[in-house]
């Protein structure tokens, strides 16, 4: 007997919303998530140390890593180590994090694969479930963000630590409305400067009240909005921090064609590009254009235009390194704008649940690539290596 996908569909809904009754009926599902999320993607670090696979790249970036972590405000000025190492001179959290928990940089990997991504996925189920009001879209919503690069790089992303700045990202989305959003946020842009931009799409998030309006004025939404004020004042913090570092201890991020950063590098790859942009969020890319047109919807214009250099910037941004993947990434938090759109919309409910799941479903059957030096598709059921070496 050939199963009914949709009583199948619809039992599996009321099996979600019964677990989104409780905070252990959410941690069960976390931990679901998050289990077998690791049986598809495994950790590539843990093959790479059971068969000894080390390349020459990662002892170099192994010993930057730890470099950093002894003395995290000193520069490193090795000519060897090569000028695209050079840019994370000041990406300090995850060494500054080494330091205090006295991990080294492959301790640092496990942290990010055993503990930040079941804290990712907690948190994604959380505020997308916080903002539309839905425990279905909720649970559809996370798995269709895990099976794009944004999940990925917790168990992909060995050295570079972008998942620290996703986790930071969601969690800032999540505590928008609390006094812990401005450390939140300094800490994630610490890990990479990549974060300031899509940052702002919080203040968006924060503006739409329940009625999905957004208040007339944009002067009156900045003078009303604490979180504008909060993340206002975390950038100002970060860039005076920035300046100190620069100016005490040498440290800061170069420019240019010799540093591997100047506008259009990536698209030197041609049509290898599309594929990388595609993966780093899949078709949450629906979600980002949807939430835009319904900013213009609502004729608050200078919003909606805020929406867009932001997304343009952070699309020039990605194109102006080689790790394209990863820096698209960075935009996920203005998907959430889409989810605080539909939370009234009671009447359509039905059709969206079904909308994230289709979208959820097609992410996970894609690949996904990343994009530095060569397009790598993140292999499916990395473990299996440790039984055929």
């Amino acid at each position: 007997m050939t199963p009914n996908i949709v009583i199948t569909y619809h039992r599996l809904n009321q099996k979600i919303e019964n677990q989104f009754n409780s905070n252990l009926g959410l941690i069960k599902l976390s931990i679901m998530l998050y289990i077998c999320f690791s049986f598809l993607y495994f950790p590539e670090i843990i093959t790479k140390r059971a068969i000894n696979s080390w390349s020459v790249q990662d002892h170099n970036i192994q010993s930057f890593v730890n470099e950093k972590i002894k003395q995290p405000f000193k520069p490193i000025q090795r000519l060897e180590i090569g000028e695209h190492l050079s840019k994370r001179e000041l990406r300090l959290s995850p060494y500054l994090i080494g330091k205090v928990l006295h991990l080294e940089a492959v301790k640092l990997f496990y942290l990010q694969a055993i503990v930040f991504l079941p804290l990712f996925i907690f948190f994604c189920l959380k505020t997308i479930h916080q903002l539309s009001k839905d425990h279905v879209i909720a649970f559809y919503g996370t798995i269709a963000l895990l099976a794009s690069y944004v999940g990925n790089s917790f168990n992909y992303d060995t050295y570079f630590f972008d998942s620290f700045a996703y986790l930071g990202l969601i969690a800032a989305v999540y505590y928008r409305n609390h006094w812990s959003l401005i450390p939140i946020l300094l800490v994630t842009y610490f890990v990479d400067e990549r974060s300031v931009v899509p940052s702002t799409a919080i203040f968006i998030i924060s503006n739409l009240n329940e009625s999905n309006q957004l208040p007339r004025g944009f002067i009156n939404a900045i003078l009303r909005n604490r979180t504008f004020w909060q993340i206002a004042c975390a950038i100002l913090v970060y860039c005076t921090i920035r300046l100190f570092l620069f100016l005490h201890f040498e440290l800061n991020t170069p420019i240019g064609q010799g540093s591997g950063i100047r506008l259009f590098t990536a698209l030197r790859f041609k049509f290898k590009v599309p594929g990388a942009l595609f993966s780093a969020i899949k078709l949450n890319l629906l979600l980002v254009y949807l939430a835009c047109v319904q900013l213009f919807k609502t004729k608050n214009g200078i919003l909606a235009y805020a929406f867009s250099i932001m997304l343009s910037i952070i699309l020039l941004v990605s194109t102006a390194v080689e790790d394209v993947t990863r820096s698209l990434a960075y935009a996920f938090p203005l998907l959430f704008i889409y989810y605080a759109f539909i939370s009234q919309d009671a009447n359509e409910l039905k059709n969206k649940r079904l909308f994230i799941c289709l979208i959820a479903v097609i992410n996970l059957l894609l690949p996904t690539y990343t994009l530095l030096l060569k397009l790598y598709q993140i292999p499916l059921f990395g473990w299996i290596n440790l039984f055929l070496s």
